[in-house]
């Protein structure tokens, strides 16, 4: 849990690459510093794709570079709406991999992310269950807006 920015990645389109020049210009177009905050992507792939089955092939991959720009601007969490923060044909899971290397958490198959464009800086609490000997769990995400 913690202050939190939607950013609004639409454009970047199914099977796209989210780069750090991606995070960068939609942080400022949020009109938020990332500076730990919780990062929450909105690629639209839940409004393109929900409920037709190809929704699992076309999430847009967070890559490499945009994972260090979050770290270097102390996000150690971030949420994406598709299936994966990774393409899953590839089977590399680049940023599964680099989110392990450098602690950081992040949140897969988030809805209603359109809700938080543009509202700034929010309270983000993503509530896990606690399942022994899990690596994941579902969660109840609640976004707490100043009106």
């Amino acid at each position: 849990m913690g202050k939190a920015v939607c950013l609004d990645l639409r454009h970047v389109g199914d099977k796209g690459d989210i780069s750090a020049d991606d995070m960068e210009e939609a942080a400022a177009k949020a009109g938020v510093k990332v500076d730990g905050h919780i990062v929450l992507m909105c690629t639209g792939i839940n409004a393109r794709h929900w409920p037709d089955p190809v929704i699992c092939t076309m999430n847009s991959q967070v890559t490499a570079s945009a994972m260090h720009w979050l770290h270097d601007h102390g996000s150690r969490v971030h949420g994406v709406e598709g299936p994966s923060t990774d393409r899953m044909e590839d089977n590399l899971f680049v940023n599964h991999r680099i989110c392990r290397d450098l602690e950081m958490v992040h949140y897969e198959w988030m809805w209603n992310l359109e809700e938080v464009i543009g509202v700034g800086e929010f309270q983000f609490q993503g509530i896990p269950l606690r399942i022994k000997g899990a690596s994941g769990s579902p969660v109840r995400a609640l976004a707490f807006i100043d009106d």
